[in-house]
């Protein structure tokens, strides 16, 4: 954060409206001066996540989550802090300085990189609509169905024939090959010096992140060419189990249809967008992994899958079973007819055939049942493998409405009673959930105690307590770090907002907690005296206690003359007596 200054900050915060920014991610409603949703960090059922855009903070009462707009950001999109400031600067207008210094030249330079794949980007776009060879794609893309204004709006492109068309436009750009190695859009020859273009005569699909800039492309080739699709490889900006295409044009639509539909390619992604399934994506032909998991359950708690109807398909469609069962997601599969795949059956037979198959699709479970061939399940003990080759998919199925028409399902397919599935179930989920002997031991976190908890929170609350108690009050004061943490940066900050309070606490936990304390307001104002006895009291407790400590100890090693030990015991319990006796504090 030491490299913008907090007027930087706190001038995009102002400039920023919290809950048009949340509403990119989360259906909020509104609750008086708040504003309520589903949380996008953790699944759950009942509204818990709070926007207060009058502090300019969120927090989520459920997984504790909570923060300023920058928080929000890092959080949602996976960013640095340095990226968040950049992502919302942008969003709010503000022009942010130069950045220099130390971290600055340790840290990866990520701009040029991004400033190089839009060049690119930029490149293959002209060529498909403005050269004379882009006709080859053009041809091809109305061959396919896919109209000019879906073209432009997934910024289509296509790189020409030949070793070194991009190189020299980037050269003439001003770009340096370096740049080009690193994003992938150049390769080393084999044989002597120099670089060529990696797409060549190739339909460009531009690849982006959740912040719409461009990160990668997939290149088809337009005739035998093999491979057929060429994609970039991993770079500093591009991690392919990361991404999944298309999202940052679906993820809106995925919201508001509380489903996002997953097809294999981006030809099927293009041609259901098209058809009016604006909540599809493509799974760029991985396995579902647990980041694009991630991803998808920052928009919806449900996934159709849509692959093509064939092996190929069948295998897409049960790799990462793990993944998505475990997931809490509801995982259905859409399937279609033999022999097609999205964008054969909508080309077709058109969108109603697509919304068939996809309003049928079935949990993800029942297909993988479907594996079992006939002759495995007519014995007893073909039928009970069976069960425990599926049963563990079972135990991983979190709902227990679902969970229990499973085990039912199973039952009736494998012709064993349902105690009998219902206990291997069980089995299963004890051994899934048993920690290893190898791992340790989660740390306790330290309780917090109620006097933290009441003093923190009027300090946060009451301009008189941060003015009349700060002064006085003393990190020593408090026995959690947390607490002492926050006091720290009021003292440092008696004056600041919510919102800039948050950003100097450090750590994802600390900052929920605050922002919980900040939307939890006190219902009547702090009593300052009672406050300033209570503290009093704490010390003269602490001081009494150190006292009495010091005399056992000289005690026990046979000091003889104990009389000024004696002396200042008596003195400090004195004290805490006279201070319960002369005014009621709180207990501590």
């Amino acid at each position: 954060m030491a490299q913008y200054s907090a007027e930087l900050l706190d001038e995009i915060r102002a400039r920023l409206d919290l809950v048009d920014l949340v509403s990119d991610f989360v259906t909020l409603k509104r609750t008086g001066e708040n504003w309520k949703g589903l949380c996008p960090f953790h699944a759950e059922k009942t509204p818990s996540f709070t926007v207060n855009p009058k502090k300019g903070i969120f927090h989520c009462f459920g997984c504790g989550a909570g923060g300023d707009a920058f928080g929000f950001l890092m959080r949602q999109n996976r960013l640095s802090f340095p990226e968040a400031v950049r992502a919302l600067a942008d969003r709010a207008g503000t022009a942010l300085p130069a950045r220099q210094g130390q971290e600055e030249a340790q840290s990866p330079k990520r701009e040029p990189l991004y400033e190089t794949m839009e060049l690119a980007a930029t490149y293959y776009e002209r060529a498909l609509w403005d050269q004379p060879e882009g006709e080859r794609a053009r041809r091809y893309l109305r061959a396919r169905g896919i109209t000019n204004e879906t073209a432009r709006r997934f910024r289509l492109g296509y790189a020409p024939e030949g070793w070194e068309h991009l190189l020299q436009y980037a050269k003439g750009s001003g770009v340096d090959e370096t740049l080009l190695l690193q994003v992938g859009l150049v390769l080393p020859r084999h044989e002597g010096r120099g670089i060529y273009d990696r797409f060549r005569g190739r339909l460009i699909f531009p690849i982006a992140d959740l912040q719409g800039q461009i990160i990668a492309f997939g290149g088809r080739s337009l005739g035998p060419e093999e491979p057929k699709y060429l994609n970039s490889p991993e770079t500093p900006l591009y991690v392919k189990g990361q991404t999944l295409y298309a999202l940052p044009l679906a993820k809106h639509a995925v919201r508001e249809a509380g489903r996002v539909v997953v097809v294999e390619g981006y030809l099927d992604c293009l041609a259901a967008q098209q058809a009016g399934f604006g909540e599809t994506v493509a799974a760029l032909g991985t396995a579902f992994t647990p980041a694009q998991v991630l991803l998808l359950k920052r928009y919806t708690d449900e996934i159709i899958t849509a692959f093509d109807a064939d092996a190929a398909g069948e295998s897409a469609t049960l790799r990462g079973l793990d993944v998505l069962l475990g997931s809490g997601l509801r995982v259905r599969v859409a399937t279609l007819p033999e022999g097609e795949d999205p964008d054969s059956l909508i080309q077709k037979q058109g969108a109603a055939a697509f919304r068939v198959a996809l309003d049928g699709a079935e949990p993800l479970f029942l297909r993988a049942l479907a594996g079992f061939p006939a002759e495995v399940l007519q014995s007893f003990q073909g039928r009970v493998q069976a069960l425990r080759n599926v049963g563990a998919l079972l135990a991983k199925i979190p709902d227990p409405t679902e969970a229990r028409l499973a085990i039912q399902e199973v039952a009736h397919r494998f012709a064993l009673s349902e105690t009998f599935v219902e206990e291997e179930v069980r089995r299963l989920r004890g051994v899934t959930k048993r920690p290893a002997a190898s791992s340790p031991a989660p740390v306790p976190r330290q309780e917090v105690s109620p006097f933290d908890k009441a003093l923190v929170q009027d300090l946060l609350h009451s301009a008189e307590a941060r003015m009349e108690l700060l002064p006085v009050v003393t990190e020593e004061d408090l026995s959690h770090p947390d607490f002492r943490a926050v006091v720290a940066a009021l003292k440092s900050h008696p004056e600041a907002e919510p919102a800039t309070l948050l950003s100097l606490l450090q750590g994802e936990i600390l900052q929920g907690l605050v922002a919980g304390l900040l939307l939890d307001e006190p219902s009547s104002a702090p009593d300052i005296a009672a406050w300033r006895r209570r503290i009093e009291l704490l010390r003269g407790k602490q001081e009494s206690r150190v006292a009495h400590q010091a005399l056992a100890a000289a005690q026990s090693q046979g000091q003889a003359d104990l009389s000024d030990l004696v002396r200042e015991h008596i003195v400090r319990a004195r004290k805490v007596r006279d201070l319960v006796v002369g005014g009621e504090a709180p207990a501590s």
